[in-house]
């Protein structure tokens, strides 16, 4: 790079040359009395390009050493040496947060006695300041490291900032190129000092003490200590932003980057404990008979709300208005399922399975199975509809012999004839007739026995019906199990209703384990009832649903987003959260 400096140099010399032989007045910028001293001061300074960048990183690095060495260093008097030794600026926040001792019952206990309020302070306090912490060092660390291939970069590339300073159509560059060098020489030590800053302020914050015990100290001036333990936190964003503001290369990148280790990590073991047991929970409330009243609906509800939620700091309209957008800082978001919570990230499975269940074609040996199985099928329809239409006209015949003998003329008749026997032969007994009366008598026993036989006719053809009904009934039942065996057996031909049985019915026992400790066993049910479902839908219901995903894939472009039901486990229920679709009885 330092030769092609130089040949750049020499063809400005001879430019310059030139420009002079041919006068060009017009050509100020190019005349000897303006470029030859600029070309000479450069054509020397190119050679000691590298010893000059290197001599500018070396002042940024010595600051940031002196910086770093005196954030690392212990001094403490419980040193048996009584001197000082250098633990490093992860060492210096772990004691100065007591990380070491938080989970110290005896230490605890010291510094909060019996007050749970306190223990409550202690451990609130340390997540809070650890993970600013890490995020900050994390954040830095990737920054350092881009820094130091940049750096490297621009010392192979410092003949161009040298050359270009004496070339005008250079210079652009050559600034460019200056910048570069300055910004990323210069952030360390700043962002290193902030650091020093945060721990210098925290390490006199109560006395000495952990920052979290002098939060649960109680002291009348307790108010002061939130206000400095708030600064100290201020401080540590303050690293990133002021490396940001002065131009650090991949500062976006690094506050990304660390944002998704830290805040996701966070967030990824909030939703698969206390995610996954507010889930549980809602199902089991709904499935107990709290679940039928009020109070059940609204503990549902807060069950529902842990559920839906991400635990992850970036998704938070506070964490982003009081943080991150003050100092212009992206730690980026988290997916669209983890924002939604262990339910996003459930549907999204499930989405997952049946999407891939579609892209799953039939064997030949498959299509030939599910042809002879239709073919069975269409059979045994054909042949059950030529009996139906014999069940029922043979149940329409014995219907309406029932009517007849209900509203028919003949036994109408009988009955009108016992009436006027009865009637003759009242009068006959009124006459004295006793042969006439006998004669009537015995007509009435005569009718009488013919409406009793035609009552027991009767009776027996409502019988015939009965059993005509429960024959159709019976042969209707096993007509729809033979239907449903052979569609059972068309379903195993289908390459999405396997895998759906597969995923379904897990073999091996730490899969069964693991579903039955998460909510993996809900997902993999919900996949399966959806796969099935969709299989047995008709190539128009499936037209109809592909334009309704198309839809909603429009809505969610402009801005919408996807109905959540609440749910897990296969009791599910019809809760809806708010903004959310409701889960279903079988969700």
């Amino acid at each position: 790079m330092r030769d092609i400096g130089n040949i750049v140099l020499l063809f400005g010399f001879i430019f310059m040359g030139i420009a002079t032989i041919l006068n060009t007045h017009s050509m100020d910028e190019y005349s000897a009395r303006k470029a030859l001293p600029r070309l000479i001061i450069f054509a020397i300074l190119l050679n000691f390009s590298l010893f000059a960048a290197q001599a500018i990183i070396d002042i940024s690095n010595a600051f940031g050493s002196t910086f770093a060495l005196q954030a690392g260093q212990d001094c403490s008097g419980d040193r048996q040496d009584g001197g000082c030794a250098n633990q490093g600026i992860s060492g210096s926040i772990i004691s100065m947060a007591g990380i070491a001792t938080v989970w110290d019952p005896s230490v605890v206990q010291a510094q909060s006695g019996s007050d749970d309020t306190k223990k409550f302070i202690i451990y609130i306090g340390t997540a809070l300041f650890v993970t600013i912490a890490a995020v900050t060092l994390a954040a830095g660390a990737i920054m350092l490291v881009i820094r130091a291939v940049v750096l490297m970069f621009l010392m192979m590339t410092s003949p161009i900032g040298f050359a270009g300073m004496a070339v005008p159509q250079f210079q652009g560059l050559a600034r460019k190129w200056w910048g570069a060098l300055i910004s990323q020489a210069f952030f360390a030590p700043v962002y290193v000092l902030l650091v020093l800053i945060s721990i210098k302020v925290a390490e006199g914050l109560g006395n000495g003490q952990p920052i979290v015990g002098a939060l649960a100290s109680g002291s009348s001036d307790s108010m002061q200590v939130v206000l400095v333990y708030m600064i100290v936190i201020g401080l540590m964003i303050m690293s990133l932003v002021a490396s940001k503001r002065l131009g650090a290369m991949g500062a976006n990148f690094a506050t990304k980057t660390a944002g998704g280790a830290v805040f996701g990590a966070y967030g990824f073991v909030g939703r698969r404990t206390i995610g996954i047991a507010s889930a549980k929970a809602g199902t089991a409330i709904r499935r107990s008979p709290l679940g039928k009243t009020e109070v059940g609906r609204f503990a549902a509800g807060i069950a529902d709300k842990g559920s839906h939620a991400s635990f992850d700091a970036r998704s938070s309209k506070s964490f982003n208005a009081f943080v991150a957008k003050p100092g212009g800082l992206d730690f980026g978001k988290p997916n669209k399922a983890a924002a939604h919570g262990i339910h996003g990230i459930e549907e999204a499975e499930v989405k997952k399975r049946t999407e891939y269940a579609k892209t799953l074609t039939q064997t030949e040996k498959q299509k030939e199975a599910q042809g002879a199985l239709k073919k069975e099928k269409e059979r045994t329809t054909k042949s059950w509809k030529s009996r139906e239409k014999n069940l029922d006209a043979k149940v329409t015949e014995l219907e309406q012999s029932v009517r007849d003998y209900e509203t028919g003329d003949r036994r109408k008749k009988i009955e009108a004839d016992i009436l006027a026997e009865r009637e003759r032969g009242a009068e006959a007994f009124k006459r004295g007739d006793t042969e006439a009366f006998k004669t009537s008598s015995a007509a009435v026993d005569s009718l009488t026995a013919s409406l009793d036989a035609l009552a027991v006719e009767a009776e027996a053809e409502t019988k015939r019906l009965e059993e005509a009904r429960a024959t159709r009934e019976r042969e209707s039942q096993a007509y729809e199990t033979e239907i449903k065996r052979i569609d059972d057996e068309i379903g195993r031909t289908q390459p999405a209703t396997i895998y759906a049985e597969n995923i379904g019915h897990p073999t091996n026992p730490v899969v069964k384990a693991i579903n039955k400790a998460s909510l993996g066993g809900h997902v993999t049910h919900e996949a399966r009832e959806k796969i099935k479902k969709n299989g047995s839908k008709s190539d128009i219901d499936k037209a109809l649903d592909t334009i309704k995903e198309n839809t909603n894939k429009k809505d969610d472009d402009h801005g919408g987003g996807e109905d959540h039901g609440s749910g897990g486990g296969q009791g599910g229920g019809t809760h809806a959260a708010p903004k959310s679709g409701g889960g279903g009885t079988s969700h």
